[in-house]
């Protein structure tokens, strides 16, 4: 049985943040070594007594600390997908589109194909500025877009 549990960083940094409280004065309350708050503040792996302790200290329930299901490449994945169906949607947007000017104009000149190329080209290029900035900018990952977006609100 693994004793061992990932937690929310960021839910322990904030809740001890809010009273005012060093990593040491935590430590010294909850019974913890100041190693065992400093590395559950940055790797977020913890046993279950840490977690029980914690949860003690500022009398939340042990399952408030649990971490996000996902993993750091699941959360890529999602991200990935969620801009391929982007691209797909304005894809078939466009192809039905033509489809539908062909139906009442009843011919597709060249000045259409070339909006249909253009619209791509721009779209192609948005993509890829704001892929490479939100790498750039280290969002390439959910929880930093997550992270930025609860910054903002």
């Amino acid at each position: 049985m693994n004793n061992e549990m990932n937690i929310d960083i960021e839910k322990l940094k904030k809740q001890r943040q809010q009273k005012g409280w060093t990593q040491q004065h935590l430590a010294d309350i909850s019974g913890l070594s100041l190693r065992t708050v400093q590395r559950a503040e940055s790797v977020g792996r913890v046993s279950v007594d840490t977690i029980s302790a914690l949860s003690s200290v500022f009398v939340v329930e042990r399952s408030y600390w649990t971490a996000e299901s996902f993993s750091k490449k699941e959360k890529q994945e999602i991200i990935n997908k969620g801009w391929r169906i982007a691209l797909l949607s304005i894809g078939l947007a466009q192809i039905i589109s033509l489809f539908l000017v062909w139906l009442f104009v009843g011919s597709i000149n060249s000045l259409w194909l070339k909006m249909i190329l253009a619209t791509w080209l721009v779209v192609g290029f948005c993509y890829f500025v704001v892929r490479l900035t939100a790498q750039q900018h280290g969002l390439d990952s959910y929880r930093a877009f997550k992270t930025m977006r609860d910054k903002l609100h």
